[in-house]
């Protein structure tokens, strides 16, 4: 199987196209939670994000024949820099294809802040598990019952061993 290649969308049609190729590939309703809680509708077409919930960048993971097989948005919001939205191809799954995926953005992000923020479903344990190898960690007093928020700070992003070679796109804000 080729490697992906992660390409970065910054307008917000194609921020849209993104989210709606993601959205028509999901079947599962639970896979569908995982990936938005309920943000985008399942099994329909967004036309607009809803106020405040547009990612200030969006990046695609494709394939050869420039089928979208990952997804992961970057938001600012109250919470700070925060990744969103993450979905990867289920063929495509355990193939590296998620971590460049999360170094692209928080290769942005620790350009610009000292923390970045993911949340993640408590039973997510794949997606906890690639956040927590990358140096997440849960933020304690957070009281929410079935979602966590994981935070990571600059110094632990900058003891990552990076691959260049996946970060094809580093956009700048």
């Amino acid at each position: 199987m080729q490697k992906p290649t992660v390409t970065m969308h910054a307008l917000t049609t194609e921020k849209l196209a993104s989210v709606n190729a993601v959205n028509s590939q999901i079947t599962d309703p639970q896979e569908h939670l995982y990936w938005c809680s309920d943000s985008v509708p399942f099994g329909k077409q967004l036309h607009a994000f809803a106020s405040g919930d547009e990612p200030v960048v969006c990046w695609t993971a494709s394939n050869h024949e420039d089928a979208v097989v990952g997804h992961l948005e970057l938001h600012h919001n109250e919470f700070g820099w925060v990744i969103a939205r993450v979905w990867v191809h289920a063929a495509w799954r355990r193939t590296g294809v998620a971590r460049a995926l999360y170094l692209c953005a928080l290769a942005l992000v620790f350009r610009h802040a000292d923390t970045a923020a993911c949340f993640c479903y408590s039973n997510n344990h794949p997606s906890k598990n690639l956040q927590k190898s990358l140096g997440f960690e849960e933020v304690p007093d957070w009281e929410h019952q079935t979602i966590d928020l994981l935070k990571l700070g600059r110094a632990c992003f900058e003891r990552l061993s990076m691959d260049s070679a996946q970060l094809h796109t580093e956009p700048s804000l």
